[in-house]
């Protein structure tokens, strides 16, 4: 007599396989540094001083964070 495991289970496992496996690559290959300090860190390597500008004002997305650039003053 076979024992199967049901189609349920089945998806369940590998919806959490998929999961498991994204968030271990997220970790793995995941910026080592912040946006803000490797800004700096360029700026500084040209003699400069580095801060971090948003591309919209907050006015224009109506969000609290969006795009950013980095600017050597």
């Amino acid at each position: 007599m076979k024992h199967r495991l049901p189609r349920g289970l089945i998806v369940a496992l590998g919806f959490l396989a998929i999961v498991g496996v994204s968030i271990l690559i997220a970790v793995v290959f995941g910026p080592s540094q912040p946006f803000a300090e490797r800004c700096s860190k360029y700026c500084q390597s040209i003699g400069k001083q580095g801060e971090v500008v948003a591309v919209y004002p907050r006015t224009m997305t109506g969000a609290r964070d969006g795009p950013v650039n980095c600017e050597c003053r």
